[in-house]
């Protein structure tokens, strides 16, 4: 049961969920992943797509906005959310407006 768990997280950590609460209950483990918000995860992927569109690495994005390649890794995934200054820097640096990076929020 424990390789099915471990499988099964390995699983959530390709798509970078993070578990935060695991209990083994009645024979099975349950897990607590977090959600991420919608308007989140559109921005993020609109970031992705549109640096991979320019085959820009996350490295090479981080170094023309001066911002920190975690922090765009944290962006692309939703778990970050991201400020004005911010959004325009990496709008500029992907050659796009910001609202092209806003989607249908």
């Amino acid at each position: 049961m424990l390789v099915h768990f471990y499988a099964f997280s390995k699983k959530l950590a390709r798509y970078n969920y993070t578990i935060v609460n695991v209990v083994f209950r009645h024979g099975l483990f349950v897990l607590s992943v977090p959600s991420v918000p919608t308007h989140r995860r559109i921005l993020g992927d609109a970031v992705r797509i549109h640096r991979k569109r320019l085959k820009m690495t996350q490295e090479k994005l981080a170094e023309k906005t001066g911002l920190s390649v975690v922090f765009i890794s944290l962006l692309e995934n939703g778990h970050r959310t991201v400020s004005v200054d911010s959004l325009l820097k990496i709008a500029k640096a992907l050659g796009v407006r910001g609202r092209d990076l806003m989607g249908e929020l």
